[in-house]
């Protein structure tokens, strides 16, 4: 189940011809690194990863359920509107903040060689402190794809999520990082102490050229890859299965996760995927209850 055409092209006999692998979308986000030097009134406030397994925090958290431990990375997010498109009148940009610097944070996918690249060795430095801001594309327009690699069903596949391709996916992000930079500037609290810089950038500082440089350095997912089989009208040829879930020209046969939606929610996939989930088992149900 497939499209033909590639299918062909990888020796595997084509059942049914359906877009599987188009339409996919996903978030990504850049991130802002802010250093926090001793004289900073949130000096103390700030997390750094030698600090957080502290026999302190440990006890904190175990005895009393507080203390840094009983935090997300994420301690707050803010939703904005980049203003980039003027037929979207809701935010299409998530502004995360943590409470560390990147580098402490390698799940998102910051190495500490390539945080040295872009900003320096003192910014990849985990026993540094201060906070991150993390610019979140929640709308993007860029549209990626996925294909078989080989025939081998155990071959990973090939995913190109053509990631900044949408000119106005570049430019909303740009908007993310001087609605970020102009938050930190306008609190007294924040900007006494701090430092960011691009320690290592060819092009001036707070130019949009800068700021195409840092995104372009930086990106990354968010893990938020949606749409590869999308649900819409049987008459659609964009679609892969039908409002009730069902593959295309397939009986008894359904797909149940985030790949269904035809786009990309302005948020995190989790609670969506449950809530389709749910609705699923309903309509299984409802399908069986009528046909016996």
């Amino acid at each position: 189940i497939g499209p033909s055409s590639h299918l062909k092209e990888a020796g595997i006999e084509n059942k049914v011809d359906l877009p599987v692998g188009k339409n996919l979308y996903d978030h990504v986000l850049f991130g802002l690194v802010y250093l926090a030097s001793p004289e900073s009134e949130i000096y103390e406030e700030t997390l750094h990863a030698d600090s957080v397994l502290s026999l302190n925090n440990l006890y904190q958290y175990y005895v009393y359920g507080n203390g840094p431990l009983a935090i997300t990375s994420v301690e707050a997010i803010g939703l904005v509107d980049s203003e980039i498109d003027k037929n979207v009148s809701f935010p299409n940009l998530a502004l995360l903040f943590l409470g560390g610097i990147a580098a402490n944070y390698s799940k998102f996918g910051y190495s500490t060689e390539s945080l040295k690249d872009v900003f320096g060795p003192e910014f990849a430095d985990p026993t540094k402190r201060g906070f991150t801001i993390l610019p979140t594309l929640l709308n993007p327009k860029s549209v990626g794809e996925l294909y078989l690699n080989m025939t081998h069903p155990f071959d990973k596949p090939v995913i190109d999520p053509h990631y900044l391709e949408h000119p106005d996916d570049l430019k909303s992000l740009i908007k993310g990082a001087k609605i970020a930079q102009e938050l930190v500037g306008a609190s007294q609290v924040f900007a006494k102490g701090l430092k960011f810089e691009g320690a290592n950038s060819p092009y001036e500082y707070g130019t949009d050229e800068f700021w195409e440089w840092l995104i372009r350095s930086t990106v990354i997912t968010i893990h938020h890859p949606v749409g590869t089989c999308k649900m819409g009208s049987v008459d659609d040829t964009s679609t892969v299965v039908d409002p009730r879930l069902r593959v295309k020209g397939v009986e008894g046969l359904r797909v149940v996760d985030a790949s269904i939606m035809p786009r990309i929610i302005s948020g995190n996939t989790n609670a969506p995927v449950i809530m389709i989930a749910e609705k699923a088992a309903d309509m299984i149900k409802a399908d069986w209850n009528k046909s016996n």
